[in-house]
């Protein structure tokens, strides 16, 4: 089996710059670095104690992972994650993980399916808890999505995702629809189906569900733009 569905790693770091980068992923990801921000690296090493070096190093790595936008004689901002580009993202989303759990539909262990079902189980009792107002999910193997794609045992489609969409598509579901009462609920509800079809080991029907899903959770991201619930933040 593939070695590839650990790529996002905890928070065991082995150099500075690892601690920073995914110290600014999670602020970049949760809001407390805002959209379209400049980043002031003077400011920023002195938050995340460290030099400049290694902040920029960080800097570098996620401007792969395109959190971040480097202007040249102007240095770094944060990401903004508008209409459109969400909805971009929403509709590669929808292609490559559609296909992605077709493919692990088909090649997933039994010790993998038992494990995504008590996943599950731990994320019903998430939003029974927050009594259906939101579905929150932890990065890497607490996240259904990254659950599921990083198992299809495909490493260049695994690689696409956590290189490319990952993180955006965080930026989109923590910010916007699973804070959304109805869609968290209704989310959990898909998310079972998909799981259902992946029980049954019925491919189409995991593909066809896993991109229904993801078409329904962009209608909802949709509205919150069009009635300017979601606003990219500038700053200088």
């Amino acid at each position: 089996m593939s070695e590839t569905k650990n790529l996002i790693p905890g928070k065991h770091y082995k150099t500075i710059t690892d601690r920073i980068y995914h110290q600014l992923i999670d602020d970049i990801v949760e809001g407390v670095l805002l959209q379209g921000s400049k980043i002031g690296e003077a400011n920023l090493a002195k938050k995340y104690n460290t030099s400049r070096g290694p902040l920029r190093e960080a800097l570098q790595r996620l401007e792969g992972v395109h959190l971040v936008n480097r202007v040249p004689n102007a240095g770094y901002s944060v990401v903004e994650m508008n209409h459109q580009k969400a909805r971009e993202l929403y509709q590669v989303r929808e292609l490559i993980e559609g296909y992605a759990a077709r493919l692990a539909t088909e090649v997933m262990s039994q010790a993998d399916i038992e494990a995504l079902r008590r996943l599950m189980v731990n994320h019903e009792e998430m939003v029974t808890g927050a009594e259906g107002a939101a579905y929150i999910q932890k990065e890497g193997n607490q996240d259904f999505h990254f659950y599921i794609y990083s198992r299809c045992q495909n490493d260049w489609l695994i690689n696409c995702i956590n290189n490319n969409i990952y993180y955006l598509m965080r930026i989109c579901r923590l910010n916007a629809s699973y804070r959304t009462a109805s869609r968290a609920t209704t989310a959990l509800k898909e998310h079972n189906a998909i799981v259902d079809a992946i029980v049954d080991r019925d491919a189409d029907l995991a593909e066809i569900l896993m991109r229904r899903h993801i078409s329904k959770a962009w209608k909802t991201l949709e509205k919150k733009f069009d009635a300017g619930e979601i606003q990219v933040q500038e700053i200088d």
